[in-house]
């Protein structure tokens, strides 16, 4: 069954402005750890099948979303993960990695 209405969809809040929304409307994060440079190192991960385990924030999007979450520092609280690295322009890239695919994703369902 799909919701038909915000009120029967569940609803979460951006990290970011604050706003309550659609779930389906926001890109879910966990804290992860970096495979990369620094080994160890707990950052943020988008969860795109919205199932792996752990504390989720949850964010629009949104460019203005993004430099909000950043500026207020959401991401260490809403995972409850302290010490986490989270950069302006990761997650930007990650955000808009999604935002192809979820754009790819309506192209392909419209006839």
């Amino acid at each position: 069954m799909v919701p038909r209405t915000l009120s029967e969809a569940p609803v979460r809040t951006c990290v970011g402005c604050r706003q309550r929304d659609a779930a389906t409307a926001l890109v879910r994060l966990v804290a992860g750890t970096d495979s990369g440079a620094v080994a160890g190192r707990t950052t943020v991960v988008v969860d795109m099948a919205r199932t792996m385990p752990g504390r989720g924030a949850w964010l629009h999007a949104r460019e203005d979303c993004i430099s909000r979450a950043l500026r207020r520092k959401a991401f260490g609280p809403a995972l409850r993960a302290h010490g986490i690295a989270v950069t302006h322009s990761d997650l930007r890239e990650l955000v808009g990695e999604i935002n192809d695919q979820r754009q790819a994703a309506e192209d392909m369902s419209t006839p």
